[in-house]
């Protein structure tokens, strides 16, 4: 990935060498938006998928700190939502 054409640092990707694709895109993301990327690149529905790939900083309600999976009830959980 790379911002105003400068390589940033992921060290939170579990694959650090993502091939590039042939079929690589650039989005320009406008002022107040923000551009989604999941951290498993590889295997995220992120931004990249959606009709409309951005989202207004006016929509995003909360910050989640920890999110687990409950294996007894199949369902993901946040916890410290702000």
């Amino acid at each position: 990935m790379y911002v105003n054409g400068e390589m940033l640092e992921e060290p939170y990707l579990k694959e650090q060498h993502v091939t590039i694709s042939p079929n690589a895109t650039s989005y320009t993301v406008p002022d107040g938006c923000y551009f989604m990327l999941g951290d498993n690149r590889t295997n995220s529905k992120d931004s990249r998928y959606w009709d409309e790939p951005y989202v207004k900083k006016n929509k995003i309600l909360a910050k989640a700190l920890f999110r687990y999976f409950n294996g007894e009830t199949g369902r993901i959980h946040f916890s410290g939502v702000k």
